[in-house]
């Protein structure tokens, strides 16, 4: 412990109580603190102080962590949840080191925090081995309708705008990426969450439940499940224009040409049944061999499907043949209602 004995003692603890201080270090008894403010000189103070040797190591500080912290911070994004800043009995800081180099990084204080300390130093193997949540037990606890369906499609929405509009996603991205829950903030189911909560109008979350109720029989005809087949549901939500019971027809026409399970009386070349002997030939080398047909080439075929089929036009064997590498722009149709009249059913 510092020279308590000096004339402005609160400057050896960063302003933090020195009795609170002494009783932590000495590891006298298992307690709780309160701290209204948890300052940036504070939590430089509590970085600083050198563990005793018998403590355990803590784990090593992960500078992607301090950065999730940082941002959310600076946005205002902290949940102040009750997870303590914890020390061992002999006073040495074992959990909380991201949080404080983040509070230091920004210059930003945090207000009521808990210390935790007296804790035995073999219990520390326990912190944070718990499972994660996931995206859709966030929206399971918020009472939202097909949670585990909203999640990947929200995410993959977003990797289909994201890709041919990069510059709309780069603010938000910037903006919302502090509130994360996972140490990777760059892969876009994280964002799911966010752009639910935050991005998305009551129309909008509306028009995903109506695209979940349009495709729930589609993906039983295409050797496909769960989320390997969100990508149906996901350009549904693309181009429905919610609260239009016209846009709402063409898209139910074509998913439930889709999950037509005897298209053999079809044209050939209409685009639904070029996508299922497509997808159906890929899949039959998928099982014959080692040979992955991956979802996003799955998906990539869906939109060229509709793309022809929101146009009125056929798809022929070159149309997909190969992929393009890139994601196809979604073609939004208006009020008018598609018809496979228009290009024959034969």
């Amino acid at each position: 412990m510092n020279n308590l004995k000096t004339k402005n003692i609160n400057e050896w603890t960063g302003g933090l109580d020195p009795e609170m201080m002494r009783k932590i270090s000495s590891g006298e008894t298992y307690d709780v603190y309160f701290v209204p403010n948890l300052t940036p000189e504070a939590a430089r103070y509590l970085l600083n102080r050198k563990p005793h040797p018998e403590s355990k190591l803590n784990r090593p500080l992960d500078p992607r962590h301090v950065k999730e912290y940082e941002l959310k911070i600076k946005n205002n994004h902290f949940a102040v949840n009750g997870d303590p800043i914890r020390f061992d009995w002999f006073g040495s800081l074992q959990d909380g080191q991201h949080r404080l180099h983040a509070i230091v990084n920004t210059g930003i204080s945090i207000p009521n925090q808990h210390f935790v300390a007296g804790i035995d130093p073999e219990a520390f193997s326990t912190i944070d081995t718990g499972m994660l949540k996931k995206d859709k037990d966030i929206f399971y606890a918020m009472g939202v309708a097909n949670p585990t369906k909203i999640s990947p499609m929200i995410a993959l929405h977003r990797k289909w705008f994201g890709l041919n509009n990069p510059n709309d996603w780069k603010e938000v991205d910037e903006k919302y990426i502090a509130l994360t829950t996972r140490a990777s903030t760059h892969d876009a189911q994280y964002f799911a969450k966010l752009f639910y909560l935050f991005g998305l109008s009551e129309t909008q979350k509306n028009a995903l439940q109506e695209a979940i109720r349009i495709t729930k029989n589609t993906s039983k005809n295409l050797i496909v499940n769960g989320g390997q087949w969100a990508g149906a549901r996901c350009l549904a939500f693309s181009v429905l224009k919610a609260g239009n019971s016209q846009s709402s027809a063409a898209i139910q026409s074509f998913f439930n040409d889709l999950s037509n399970e005897h298209p053999q009386n079809w044209n050939p070349n209409f685009p639904v049944k070029r996508l299922i002997n497509k997808i159906k030939s890929e899949m039959k080398l998928v099982f014959e061999t080692k040979y992955k047909f991956d979802p996003s080439m799955r998906n990539e075929l869906l939109i060229k499907a509709w793309n022809a089929y929101a146009s009125n036009e056929l798809l022929y064997q070159k149309d997909v043949e190969h992929y393009t590498g890139k994601v196809p722009k979604i073609k939004v149709i208006g009020a008018i209602p598609y018809t496979k009249k228009k290009i024959g059913n034969r």
